[in-house]
């Protein structure tokens, strides 16, 4: 089943911009409700053309156990504040990496006085449709990008502007990833057993098969190690998966049957081999 969850700046990988407190940037924008103005990151630019790029690593402790990633979109949240300058051409822009792959650039986001979110959703990131062994495995990386200069209106006094990030995070698109393995029932007759996955996306299949000692039958697949609690009768099982899953085989001991009767009598039995209980018809 497809879930969704987003995953907040844990720590600090690059960081350029400024701190409006404090010397770490990622707790400035992890937030899950906006902040205006309390807690930011900022870009003091000048009359030049300037851009930087600060990044975090993102994470969410809610996700547990191994995933399959298959969207991922950002979010960023941004204003500019100035003194007696005219700004020119403010942006401000994410990008995202998953594991150790290159950061792929969302859109220019033009900045305006007031904060405004501005989201993107990303198709082409190297590491999608991939299972990871967690959330930190993955490795998400969010990129906050800004740029711009002024242009000053007055010589009096000390001009200024500033690229204010007050919120920064990545939402996943993502899927459960279940541990299948496939056992076998010691002295039931089973020589080897196998799966053909043995990680699964939540919904999809794995194959479970066995091998058969000689005069052994394949009695079934359990979900216990005791062999009371079946799951299915057939040797190649093909199997939905929706949770952690061991299975284990198990076989029955087949009989040889033999009938004999005297050279005036044609005998015969309704099977030559049969499992122990299993009636015979002479």
């Amino acid at each position: 089943m497809a879930k969704s969850i987003t995953l907040y700046p844990i720590n600090d990988v690059s960081f350029t911009h400024s701190a409006s407190s404090g010397s770490s940037g990622y707790v400035l924008i992890n937030d899950v409700t906006s902040d205006d103005g309390t807690s930011y990151i900022y870009h003091e630019l000048t009359t030049s053309d300037s851009n930087i790029t600060s990044t975090f690593k993102c994470d969410n402790t809610d996700i547990t156990g191994k995933i399959y990633i298959t969207g991922i979109s950002s979010l960023i949240r941004s204003s500019y504040t100035t003194n007696l300058v005219n700004i020119n051409s403010p942006v401000s822009r994410t990008s995202v990496s998953i594991h150790g792959g290159n950061f792929v650039n969302g859109s220019d986001n033009t900045v305006t006085g007031s904060y405004t979110t501005f989201t993107d959703t990303y198709q082409n990131v190297s590491g999608l449709n991939t299972i990871y062994q967690s959330i930190d495995d993955a490795n998400i990386v969010i990129g906050v990008y800004t740029s711009g200069s002024y242009t000053t209106t007055s010589d009096k006094w000390s001009p200024s502007a500033t690229i204010n990030v007050t919120q920064a995070n990545v939402t996943i698109e993502y899927e459960d990833v279940f541990d299948c393995s496939a056992s076998l029932i010691s002295g039931s007759g089973i020589r080897s057993v196998n799966v053909s996955n043995n990680e699964v996306v939540d919904g999809n299949t794995t194959t479970f098969t066995a091998i058969l000692e000689d005069n052994f039958e394949f009695d079934g697949w359990y979900s216990d190690a005791e062999g009371t609690n079946k799951v299915s009768s057939d040797i190649t099982y093909v199997a939905t998966i929706t949770q952690n899953t061991t299975l284990y085989a198990k076989g029955t001991l087949l009989y040889d049957v033999s009938v004999y009767g005297d050279e005036n009598l044609n005998v015969s039995s309704s099977s030559n081999r049969a499992k122990g209980g299993t009636p015979i018809t002479v």
